[in-house]
């Protein structure tokens, strides 16, 4: 069977409906348009060739004045087999979208995680940050509230936040040196967040540290052996 994925119609095509970030593409593209769901899919899919006609129709009922200005203004961030959209804002700052991975998905993640670090099937968020960094970001919702100890940069239950990977080879580096919000740490078994108050370079270790005062939430060493990412929090939202 042909693959379109090169056409420049379906490129174009496929990037704007990321872009618009639609709920149900197939669904809401087929309504607007009047083409039947299958036909759509197809498009989506690189399946059938996107013709000028319908990118004409799709840009017409979104609302798109002109494809390639809409297109210009997101670029894509690649890191490995991940692309995450984002777009320069008026005021200087970053839009990006990355998936969202509840701490209670951590299973799933783990999954998708040893299949070639690609991050699918999990939805997508989108946080505004001052600068991009070339690098691995993913968005966390958080569960319990061993980092909330009441104040400004503290985090509840259920906060939403946004990390960008610590590569490991700066682990012992300088890389875990301090953080405001604190680290999503990703272990063999299972996520963790935390502040590191301490690190031994010589047993490769870090200590844990809960911003939280209640006695259930004692400090911790964990080895470096038993994780796979660190992410350093950046920006949050509840």
């Amino acid at each position: 069977m042909t693959d379109f994925k090169d056409s420049i119609n379906n490129i174009k095509f496929n990037r704007a409906v990321e872009i618009l970030k639609l709920e149900r593409p197939v669904t809401e593209i087929s309504l607007k348009t009047g083409r039947n769901k299958g036909s759509i899919s197809a498009y989506l899919n690189n399946k059938t060739h996107v013709t000028k006609n319908f990118l004409q129709l799709f840009c017409e009922k979104f609302e798109i004045e002109d494809l390639d200005t809409f297109l210009s203004k997101t670029d894509l961030l690649v890191n490995g087999n991940n692309k995450y959209l984002y777009r320069e804002l008026s005021d200087g700052g970053y839009e990006i979208q990355v998936p969202l991975i509840p701490f209670e998905a951590y299973a799933k993640y783990l999954d998708v995680f040893n299949d070639a670090h690609i991050i699918k099937d999990f939805k997508s968020i989108v946080f505004i940050i001052e600068k991009i960094e070339k690098g691995n970001y993913l968005a966390f919702k958080v569960s319990g509230d061993s980092m909330n100890g009441g104040l400004i940069d503290d985090s509840p239950n259920k906060s939403v936040v946004l990390g960008f990977e610590i590569p490991v080879i700066s682990w012992l580096d300088g890389g875990l040196k301090e953080s405001q919000y604190g680290w999503v740490i990703l272990t063999h078994k299972n996520i963790l967040f935390k502040d590191i108050i301490g690190i031994d370079i010589s047993l490769g270790t870090i200590k844990c540290h809960s911003r939280n005062p209640s006695p259930e939430y004692s400090d911790f060493e964990l080895s470096l052996n038993e994780v796979y990412q660190i992410f350093k929090v950046i920006k949050r939202f509840f």
